[in-house]
Parts: structure tokens; C-alpha cells; sequence
């Protein structure tokens, strides 16, 4: 349609222009203006392109809040936390410090000390388990005592001293210390008696040395001793096994310088001195 229409116009002005140009003999500068140009009907009945509806989801998406209580947050007392999605109470609980138990120890039994002055006789108890007996005396004269049974019959003798005196003695060295109830006293001047369990007992195992009159726990294995003493009086040294057994080493007066055999311990050596003396392996 839009052809036709512009061929059908352009017929009509090719005849007016060569009338025009019969007339007046002049020649016509060529016509420049564009032929019309019809826009192209437009059928209103045609149907529209409707572009549809886009259907997709969006680009971005508010995902509903989730009502599960598991994943809401709880928000609980300064008092309170969180337990299987509840709020429970705190609870405060204190733990006991943890006992340590100290290594078992040796502790002595109270003392139990005498004391006089001059002559006399202490009763030491018909129970008493203390086999030791630690002496002092500060007179110038005999300072002697003997163990006495409960019919204040003798038993053994315990210190037999001159002037002043410090030293340590078994409570019998020859009778039974179950027998022994009394201590009888002869002294001129202040003295001291200790009873004491053997545990308080110095020990060793090779070589001691010491002054005066003593009694010590030899834990060693036995062998060959040298022994020494610088005293003008006795020098005694006896040995009594655990078994019962009973060993005199020495029995002399003033120095000495010997060698003597000590049998194994465990044992007691008693040792009745009045200078200094000494044991050494030899």
C-alpha cells in the first residue's frame, strides 16, 4: 500500500509541469521537495504484545523469621542461664580443698623427768616402757643409782659416778626392765633422770665417736673396729643384738687403742667412758 500511494502521485506532477512549461517556455528549476511519506496505518484491531508477568523469584529474598524455639535466643537473668531453651537459676556450688595426708612421723612420747637433790627413791610407774635413762648431776661427791623391782629389791645398777656428770645408761643392762618400779638415788648435790624410748637413741652404721657414758643403735653390717679412749677411769663397750644375744668388746681402765670384731645390727652398744672415745671401721 505504501508503493502505490507514492507512484500515483508523482503522474500528476510530471503533466502540470510540462503545461507550465508550454506557457512560458522557460525551463523549471527541478522540484527538491521530498515526496510525502504516509505513516503506516496502524490496525487497532491488532492484537498487543503483552509482555507476561515475570513469575521468578526475586533476586533477594526475606526469609521468614523462624518460630522454632530451639533457634530463637533467650535472653536470661544476670542470676539465670540457659538450659534446653529455658532460663534455669544458677546454682553455686563450693568444692572441699583436697586433704593431703603428711608422711607418718616418729613422735616421742611426752618427757618424763625426776629431779631432786640429795638421796632418795622416785617411783617410775609399774607400766613404764622406757628403757633409757639420761642422768645429770652437779655435786662433787658419788652421784649413783640403781634400779630397784617393786619389793625395792635390786635389780641392776644405772650410773655409778664422781662429781659432775652427764651421761645416758640402759634402765637394766643384765635384769628385766619389766621389773623395774624404783629409782634409788645417792647424790650430794642437784640431779636430773630422764626416761627415754630407745627411738630417741642416736644411731649409726660405720664409724661414731663421743665422751663419756652413752648407749647408741648400731645399724651397720658388722666387721672389724678400731676403738680409742683418752679416760683414766673404765672404758666398757658391750653389745646386745635384737636376738638377745650379748657381746662384751672391751673392759679396761685409762687410754686404750684396739681393734675389736662388731657384730651385725641392728643392735645397742653401750659404752661406759669418762674421757673421749671412738669406733671406726677398720
Amino acid at each position: 500500500m505504501v508503493v502505490a500511494f507514492t507512484a500515483c502521485s508523482s503522474s500528476a506532477k510530471n503533466a502540470a509541469t510540462t503545461e507550465r512549461r508550454a506557457d512560458t517556455n522557460t525551463t523549471a528549476a527541478p522540484s527538491t521537495e521530498s515526496p510525502p511519506t504516509a505513516e503506516p496505518a496502524t490496525d487497532a484491531t491488532a492484537p498487543v504484545e503483552t509482555e507476561a508477568a515475570s513469575t521468578s523469584a526475586p533476586s533477594e529474598s526475606t526469609e521468614p523469621a523462624s518460630t522454632d524455639p530451639a533457634t530463637t535466643d533467650l535472653v536470661c537473668g544476670d542470676n539465670e542461664h540457659e538450659l534446653n531453651g529455658e532460663c534455669v537459676e544458677n546454682v553455686t556450688t563450693t568444692s572441699a580443698a583436697p586433704t593431703t595426708t603428711a608422711a607418718p612421723t616418729t613422735t616421742l612420747p611426752p618427757q618424763v623427768v625426776f629431779t631432786g637433790v640429795g638421796d632418795d627413791v622416785v617411783d617410775i610407774g609399774e607400766s613404764n616402757d622406757r628403757l633409757v635413762v639420761k642422768g645429770t648431776n652437779d655435786g662433787n661427791s658419788n652421784f649413783i643409782v640403781h634400779a630397784l623391782d617393786a619389793s625395792l629389791g635390786d635389780v641392776d645398777g644405772v650410773f655409778n659416778e664422781i662429781g659432775p656428770f652427764t651421761g645416758t645408761a640402759l634402765l637394766t643392762e643384765f635384769g628385766d626392765p619389766a621389773t623395774v618400779r624404783y629409782l634409788e638415788v645417792k647424790a650430794e648435790g642437784n640431779w636430773t633422770l630422764e626416761l627415754l624410748p630407745l627411738a630417741a637413741l642416736a644411731t649409726f652404721d660405720t664409724g661414731t665417736l663421743g665422751t663419756g657414758k652413752t648407749v647408741l643403735i648400731y645399724q651397720g653390717d658388722g666387721g672389724i673396729y678400731t676403738a680409742t679412749h683418752d679416760g683414766e677411769s673404765n672404758f666398757i663397750v658391750h653389745f646386745i643384738g635384737s636376738d638377745g644375744s650379748y657381746d662384751g668388746l672391751i673392759n679396761e681402765i685409762g687410754a686404750y687403742n684396739g681393734r675389736i670384731p662388731l657384730p651385725k645390727g641392728p643392735g645397742i652398744v653401750t659404752i661406759n667412758a669418762d674421757g673421749n672415745w671412738s669406733l671406726t671401721p677398720s
